[in-house]
């Protein structure tokens, strides 16, 4: 049975006068339910039996127009810079300097993904060049040597 069609049977059931215990267990289904129905039908009229969306009213954390404009714009002009990094650590740093409070990095990112301006690099691809090295044939044939200049060790008095 359609479960619209078993909301209305129950609160018709209920409006003949049943109680709401012998309702909602013969037809398997909870008090909580049984009740939820009820006080839709008594508040909403009409198109009480059909589902509500679930989705929420507002979405309190949701970003603005305008600061989805901010990062975008923003980015551009990273874009624009020569050897300026354009990711979302450098967007939020950007914004910050100039006083703005910057979305999280994570919001940052989807943003960008969301105005396709997230640009994917390409894999290296060996060339197939071998670099020119020492022949090694017996042990202690190859020594290294790092060379740190400045260091001074420092002796007790």
């Amino acid at each position: 049975m359609n479960m619209e069609k078993l909301r209305k049977k129950a609160i018709k059931r209920y409006l003949n006068g049943e109680s709401p215990k012998e309702i909602y267990q013969s037809l398997g289904k909870g008090k909580t339910w049984f009740f939820k129905w009820l006080k839709r039908y008594k508040l909403d009229g009409g198109d009480w039996a059909k589902e509500h969306s679930r989705k929420p009213h507002e979405s309190p954390k949701k970003i603005d127009r305008e600061m989805e404009q901010m990062v975008i714009v923003t980015r551009k002009k990273l874009e624009n810079k020569i050897y300026a990094q354009i990711g979302a650590l450098a967007i939020g740093y950007d914004l910050k300097t100039r006083g703005i409070t910057a979305p999280p990095i994570s919001t940052i990112n989807k943003i960008l993904s969301r105005g396709q301006l997230i640009q994917q690099k390409n894999r290296y691809v060996p060339k197939g060049v071998d670099y020119p090295s020492p022949i090694v044939t017996h042990g202690n044939d190859l020594f290294q040597l790092d060379f740190i200049v400045h260091r001074y060790l420092k002796t007790k008095k």
